[in-house]
């Protein structure tokens, strides 16, 4: 049981640390790749042995990829921490683009509730990356006529309503890809909510993609579209809990 409001909020940052890149510790669901180690096959391009925990769909420029992740131990925070040996990248986490959420809604015991959300990669994973999260939510200068949203569970962690849509000009367009939501935030109708460190991880290519079911022409050619991104070296920041 937790004893103190301190606790909580620590239990709570570790939960999503973890959710950034998989959802917890735990094995596979249905939703899940099952468990497999040093498997060559599932590394990104420059690295040949690559042991992970837990795999899930993700985005990256408007496809849906494969996402593999290696996780922090909640129990023992130094079981995993952000490496100088690693580039770092961010990972959008929005309203989840088609029917059903990558990640399902959960509850921490005794604390906030998590959002259901898809993850967005803003960088192509030719090797292992340490993950910063953000939740997106509306910005200030946001409306129903520009931004869409899932609803918001009760007592959410992400303090506001997700993001899964932004306006365009006549068109509306998924958050499946960073470009769009880089775009979003600077002209005021996206926000960002810092979540912190989420394990390091990598995706490969999906040989199925899925297609948003709210999307349009206009909107997946653009997201379709992969573009530079310009890597930037965190500060690193271990959060215990104790």
């Amino acid at each position: 049981m937790l004893s103190s409001p301190y606790q909580i909020a620590a239990m709570a940052m570790s939960a999503v640390a973890t959710m950034l890149l998989v959802l917890a510790p735990a094995r596979s669901t249905a939703a899940e790749i099952p468990d497999s180690k040093d498997t060559n096959s599932f590394c990104p391009p420059l690295i040949t042995t690559c042991p992970y925990d837990l795999s899930k769909p993700s985005w990256f420029a408007g496809s849906q990829v494969t996402q593999f992740a290696q996780i922090p131990n909640p129990t023992e925070p130094s079981s995993l921490a952000p490496s100088p040996d690693r580039p770092d990248t961010d990972i959008y986490l929005v309203g989840n683009i088609g029917s059903t959420p990558f990640e399902p809604e959960r509850a921490i015991p005794n604390g906030p509730v998590i959002p259901g959300h898809d993850d967005v990669w803003s960088v192509y994973t030719a090797t292992i990356y340490d993950g910063f999260g953000y939740w997106v939510v509306p910005g200030l200068s946001a409306s129903t006529d520009t931004v869409r949203t899932r609803p918001q569970p009760v007592n959410s962690l992400a303090g506001a309503p997700l993001a899964y849509q932004i306006r365009q000009g006549q068109d509306w367009l998924n958050l499946n890809d960073a470009t769009v939501i880089k775009d979003g935030v600077q002209t005021g109708q996206l926000r960002l909510v810092d979540v912190g460190y989420g394990g390091a991880g990598w995706f490969i290519p999906t040989p199925s993609q899925k297609v948003p079911e709210s999307g349009n022409l206009f909107g997946l050619l653009i997201a379709g579209a992969i573009t530079a991104s310009i890597l930037r070296h965190k500060g690193k920041i271990q959060i215990d809990i104790v």
